[in-house]
């Protein structure tokens, strides 16, 4: 599962879930500041949510695993307006599981997880978006598999854990960092992580 809390004090949660405080729910809700349900909020997937993410504008991501989003088929990634209805103008083509999501300054988007092409496009565990949901070329980590969690360093470089063992520009074994590219940080040279890198957290003094 995963949580949100929004500027005006509300709760954004994602997860496998059908109901909410007895109010229908299928995967993604929003909670007001005392918990209880927001009715202005109603949303509806297929399947789990995995990932939330925000963009200024107040627009919704929500990435996991589903087929379908308020009866509209969407694929393990969907953009929502405020209210929770479908945003049509985002319409991404991804083609496995969605674990991870974030937002960039340019409200471009970031996406990390159990993939292997994007579009029809060769891309595995993580791509990067423009703002209608189709894959920015430009952007390639060249990672050869599951990427679980990614960080938004305050430079613009990106964090990765996962279970991959190459970037693009270096055998990096479990947790890379990419330059805003794509590109592996060669300056970053962490050891190798035996087992799958599930999740990543920046401290505030630039330690991971």
């Amino acid at each position: 599962s995963t949580l949100v809390i929004q500027e005006d004090g509300g709760i954004l949660t994602g997860g496998e879930f059908n109901t909410v405080g007895g109010s229908a729910r299928h995967g993604i809700a929003r909670l007001q500041a005392d918990g209880s349900v927001d009715p202005s909020f109603n949303a509806q997937t297929d399947g789990h949510v995995f990932a939330l993410g925000v963009q200024p504008d107040g627009r919704v991501l929500a990435g996991g695993s589903f087929n379908m989003v308020n009866g509209t088929p969407r694929s393990n990634l969907v953009r929502l307006l405020a209210d929770g209805s479908l945003d049509e103008s985002f319409d991404a083509g991804a083609a496995g599981l969605v674990l991870e999501l974030a937002v960039l300054p340019n409200q471009r988007v970031i996406a990390a997880g159990a993939f292997m092409a994007w579009d029809g496009i060769p891309r595995a565990g993580i791509v990067q978006l423009r703002q209608n949901g189709r894959l920015d070329r430009g952007f390639d980590a060249g990672a050869d598999e599951t990427v679980n969690s990614l960080e938004l360093q305050p430079d613009g470089k990106i964090l990765v854990g996962g279970d991959f063992t190459v970037l693009r520009g270096g055998l990096r074994i479990g947790i890379g960092r990419l330059n805003a590219n794509g590109r592996a940080d060669r300056t970053f040279l962490p050891p190798a992580v035996p087992e799958e890198m599930d999740t990543l957290a920046l401290q505030p003094d630039g330690k991971v």
